[in-house]
């Protein structure tokens, strides 16, 4: 059975995102991992100063996780992000990214301010191509 991995800045996935990876991956709930919660503060909170990002840890999480063949998530920071990419495919799994369609709802108040509203809404992954 494929897992489908998740490195993200998000806490969890929503419900439409995990219905696609069913219909589209074959792949069930219970075959989505997360990063646990020291990995996931680490993904979220990259040192903007420091002039290298560190992804040893993540490396690792998806040769633990992971075999081949298997689908891994990966946004966030630009440059770890663009490093685990060419890391798992490097090692065959499969790095995606999700897309989205951007709603704009633009309003006017009381006041007669407009107030704008985007909501963006899933709408698939797609493989990185490196």
């Amino acid at each position: 059975m494929r897992s489908f991995l998740v490195v993200f800045n998000h806490g969890t996935l929503l419900e439409s995102q995990i219905d696609f990876i069913e219909k589209s991956y074959g792949i069930y709930k219970n075959n989505i991992i997360y990063l646990n919660k020291n990995l996931s503060n680490l993904w979220s909170n990259f040192d903007p100063f420091e002039n290298k990002v560190d992804i040893s840890s993540f490396e690792q999480f998806i040769l633990d996780n992971s075999k081949k063949g298997d689908i891994v998530l990966v946004q966030g920071d630009f440059g770890a992000t663009v490093k685990l990419v060419n890391f798992c495919t490097s090692n065959e799994r499969v790095p995606v990214y999700a897309t989205s369609k951007r709603e704009s709802i633009e309003e006017i108040d009381d006041n007669g301010d407009v107030i704008k509203r985007s909501i963006f809404k899933f709408v698939r992954f797609r493989e990185y191509r490196v």
